[in-house]
């Protein structure tokens, strides 16, 4: 009976995760706005969970951002996700207030009795024309929110909490929902998030909340993706939940019109053998995704990252991607806090030559964490195995 449990505990897995993983969305680039994306399960429990995000190019002028979070981490959590998230897109592209999106949200939802608590976040981003130019860097944010946590709104450096349109969760007692607004500027960003950035079990969710207010304060501003890896580095290291973030960041005038994307995928691997070609295929899909044309040295790199993680540390190993304008950015993780070595191969054997490899392809460091360490690769899209 318990081996049963095992196996239909793992189909179950599979599936949701499969299902989930799906459901997220490919990040586009939005004119005008500097965006970033992420979204990881929580490690503590089944890898999947009821959290998305979406962007939403509803016309030339006019962006959609929605965050949510559906109670739970299985199977159930995640089709209700689902279900969720396929009610609020039509909406969001057929209706122009952000309060009377999930006002419609909420009429449909309390009529197909879901079983699962969710919260949601939309804002509704618009950008001003300019009479001299054809772009402007003023964009103005509608957002409502429906039980959700408040936005972060970033301005010379402060973080400044963005608790207007509160509403009740999702299909609970539909209401008249509220709306707030707020001007944005240039340099001005954003944070969304859920609630497994700033949930922790030894504190209320106030004092969550002010960390993460505090932590934005200072924080270098280069970028969307520069602050989420900021955050992640700050928040991030031992999440107790699934955790969504979209950070959007209003450029200044100055900065060119079209910016790259900072995208980020993370995964969790058994430390077996097999989880090398795993890593690799999942590197593979990121670039293809980001239109990364040659990543051979990249995926050489998390080839020896992970093999290395699998054959010398314990535990499950984290892979972490992300893109940024130069680099493939590579992040991998184990249980194991001894940090790596560099050899000139094994005497008695072959190999021995990864971190070489590694040193030869790649500017890297490796840092201790709470439950082991983490190594940090960062190869450039110029670096070809070619040259």
């Amino acid at each position: 009976m318990a081996i049963d449990n095992v196996s239909l505990y793992q189909r179950e897995h599979h599936l949701a995760q499969t299902l989930q993983q799906s459901m997220l969305p490919t990040q586009v680039e939005i004119r005008g706005l500097d965006v970033w994306t992420y979204y990881a399960p929580s490690s503590d429990h089944a890898k999947v969970g009821g959290d998305w995000y979406d962007i939403l190019p509803v016309d030339d002028l006019t962006v959609g951002i929605v965050v949510g979070d559906v109670v739970g981490h299985d199977l159930e959590a995640a089709a209700t996700m689902g279900q969720l998230r396929s009610i609020t897109l039509p909406y969001a592209f057929e209706i122009d207030s952000p309060e009377q999106v999930l006002e419609k949200v909420d009429r449909l939802v309390s009529r197909l009795d879901l079983s699962r608590q969710a919260s949601m976040v939309y804002a509704k981003l618009s950008r001003k024309k300019d009479i001299e130019a054809s772009e402007s860097a003023h964009w103005e944010m509608e957002y409502s929110r429906a039980g959700h946590l408040p936005p972060i709104l970033v301005r010379n450096k402060e973080g400044h909490i963005l608790a207007g349109g509160a509403g009740t969760l999702i299909g609970f007692n539909p209401t008249d929902r509220t709306k707030d607004r707020v001007e944005l500027e240039p340099d001005d960003l954003i944070v969304f998030y859920t609630d497994g950035l700033i949930e922790r079990r030894n504190r209320p969710m106030q004092a969550g909340l002010a960390e993460l207010q505090q932590a934005v304060t200072g924080l270098r501003m280069s970028s969307a993706g520069e602050v989420g890896e900021q955050l992640l580095g700050i928040l991030g290291n031992e999440p107790e939940d699934d955790v969504a973030m979209v950070i959007v960041r209003v450029p200044s005038p100055q900065e060119p019109d079209s910016l790259a994307l900072h995208s980020s995928h993370s995964f969790e691997f058994e430390p077996v053998p097999h989880s090398v070609a795993l890593a690799r295929r999942a590197l593979a899909q990121s670039c293809q995704e980001w239109d990364v044309p040659k990543y051979a040295a990249a995926e050489l790199v998390v080839s020896e990252l992970v093999a290395n993680a699998v054959k010398h540390g314990w535990g499950p190993v984290t892979l972490r991607l992300s893109k940024s304008p130069a680099a493939m950015r590579i992040e991998v993780g184990d249980s194991n806090p001894a940090g790596p070595l560099k050899l000139d191969g094994h005497a008695d054997r072959t190999g021995g030559f990864g971190i070489k490899i590694v040193d030869r392809l790649s500017q890297w460091s490796w840092r201790e964490t709470h439950g082991g360490k983490v190594i940090v690769a960062e190869v450039p899209f110029e670096n070809s195995l070619d040259r």
